[in-house]
């Protein structure tokens, strides 16, 4: 209840002066004599007329203005909102990439081959979807290095269809000529 007090205190302030205002014109000058026009009752109240203006336009600003201020607090609120997804997805993704290079590196370790390929070849989808040359670059040259190493193991050529099809969707997406030989490759094993 004081938080809508102190917010409107100008608008209960201003009615407040309107009403002292005509309390003490009242009590001032009270008539006893049949109303006539003299030129201090006509000032009187073209000053009065102008006073209500103001007030009127004074309280009319301060809603103004609170209208204002919300909706920029409410554009803001939303801008960050925004901003803040975007960072999140970005940062999930920065975590997914480096999780598919760690599974791809102990693969390699445990020489599951196959798994390294499709992990290392997940990842560069997923440094592509980031526009992230750099992380990219790096999950191509170390799928390339395993496929140069290991194409010939067994683990490779008996990967399950569906992860060959991944793999070759992943692969025409990163639109890069050093995939055309791992390309072709999983296409053969498909056939």
């Amino acid at each position: 209840m004081s938080n809508y007090i102190s917010k409107y205190w100008s608008c209960y302030l201003s009615v407040g002066a309107i009403i002292v205002s005509l309390v003490s014109i009242m009590i001032s000058s009270p008539r006893y004599t049949p109303i006539s026009i003299d030129y201090l009752g006509v000032i009187a109240g073209v000053l009065s007329i102008l006073v209500t203006i103001l007030l009127g336009w004074q309280i009319w600003t301060v809603i103004s203005i609170d209208n204002k201020i919300n909706n920029s607090v409410e554009s803001m609120k939303k801008n960050i909102v925004e901003e803040l997804s975007k960072v999140e997805e970005h940062a999930n993704n920065i975590i997914l990439y480096a999780n598919t290079m760690s599974n791809a590196r102990i693969d390699m370790i445990e020489k599951n081959y196959a798994s390294a390929i499709f992990c290392a070849i997940q990842s560069s989808g997923i440094a592509k979807d980031m526009a992230s040359d750099d992380m990219k670059e790096t999950s191509i040259k170390f799928f390339l290095e395993i496929y140069e190493k290991h194409k010939d193991d067994e683990t490779i050529a008996n990967m399950d269809k569906e992860s060959i099809v991944m793999v070759i969707h992943t692969l025409n997406r990163l639109n890069d000529d050093r995939c055309l030989p791992i390309l072709r490759f999983f296409l053969s094993i498909l056939d």
